[in-house]
């Protein structure tokens, strides 16, 4: 049961020393009841009570600017004094989180392939169909080295170094005048991709291309493929000088 004291309001207007004030009255009148049993039971709770209005203080002077009770040890005294503690909260910058990895966004490609009219001619002029093959790689350095005689075969013949690098690949044969597009998922992993065409006798240093798969998938490639060489329209071509990129100078055997 909840004894009223007469005459005194609690509202968030009164100031900590009223409260204090109503605190004492209340263990007064407690206290002068006569019964020991309860006057005994009162003053545990009046202890309790008194402690928390001495908090209510603290933490009023705590709020008010330029006060020494601001200072952390003076609050964690008080609080001790009615069996509390204070909880210490952690910024968000402190608090330990799982980190949250977003899954490896996938990489589309749009590979062209643009065969001219006159295609992996013969010595006599001739045009001819052509292999050409797309590789995604997730190492470069094999696929350069690599003579145009170690693609001759399956792809489970290749050598061993580039076979490593390897995380997928497509063939076409294409003819004469004929245009070949593609859109390729890219396998996780995948850094380049390399092109190639196996033409009969080809030009050195243009028969084969590679590109960095991210930036293809933005720009998409596109790749002519001629007598002897191939020639680049859209994609930046790596580890080639640019006017091997080109047709113009190209002399086919």
């Amino acid at each position: 049961m909840v004894r009223r004291v007469p005459g005194v309001f609690l509202n968030h207007g009164n100031s900590s020393m009223l409260r204090m004030r109503v605190l004492l009255m209340a263990w007064n009148a407690f206290v002068s009841s006569g019964d020991p049993a309860r006057t005994a039971a009162w003053a545990r709770q009046g202890v309790r009570l008194l402690g928390v209005g001495l908090v209510s203080l603290v933490l009023a002077a705590c709020s008010t600017p330029g006060s020494g009770a601001s200072q952390p040890g003076v609050l964690d005294s008080a609080l001790q004094m009615v069996g509390l503690q204070r909880v210490s909260l952690q910024t968000p910058d402190a608090v330990n989180l799982p980190s949250l990895q977003k899954p490896p966004k996938t990489l589309r490609v749009v590979i062209r392939l643009h065969a001219g009219d006159l295609l992996n001619s013969d010595t006599n002029g001739q045009s001819l169909p052509v292999v050409a093959r797309i590789y995604e790689l997730r190492e470069k350095e094999a696929f350069e080295r690599a003579p145009a005689t170690a693609f001759d075969g399956e792809k489970n013949h290749l050598p061993a170094e580039l076979a490593d690098a390897l995380l997928g690949s497509r063939e076409v044969v294409l003819t004469p005048g004929q245009r070949y597009e593609v859109t390729e998922t890219l396998p996780e992993g995948t850094r380049y991709i390399g092109v190639l065409a196996l033409f009969r006798a080809p030009a050195q240093g243009r028969w084969r291309h590679v590109f960095d798969a991210r930036a293809a998938s933005e720009t998409g490639l596109t790749l002519g493929v001629h007598a002897c060489a191939l020639s680049v329209a859209s994609g930046q071509a790596l580890d080639v000088a640019p006017e091997l990129t080109r047709l113009a100078g190209v002399q086919c055997s």
